[in-house]
C-alpha cells in the first residue's frame, strides 16, 4: 500500500450544514431577540433578557 502525498489530498467539497444557535434567557428560558421557539436539536446559547436583568440585578438594559 502506497501513501498518498499530502499535496494530492483534498478536502470534501460538500457544504457544511448550517448551524442554528438559539439564544434564550438563562433565568426565565424565554427566547431572546425575537427568535422563534427553538427546534429540539438546535444549539442553545444563553443570555439575560431585559425584564430579568431589571428584576434580579436592578440593571436597565
Amino acid at each position: 500500500m502506497q501513501a498518498i502525498p499530502s499535496h494530492q489530498l483534498t478536502r470534501p467539497t460538500s457544504p457544511r450544514p448550517s448551524l442554528t444557535i438559539h439564544v434564550v434567557c438563562a433565568w426565565c428560558d424565554r427566547p431572546m431577540r425575537g427568535e422563534p421557539q427553538r427546534a429540539p436539536a438546535a444549539q442553545v446559547s444563553h443570555g439575560i433578557c431585559h425584564p430579568c436583568a431589571r428584576q434580579h440585578f436592578g440593571i436597565v438594559l
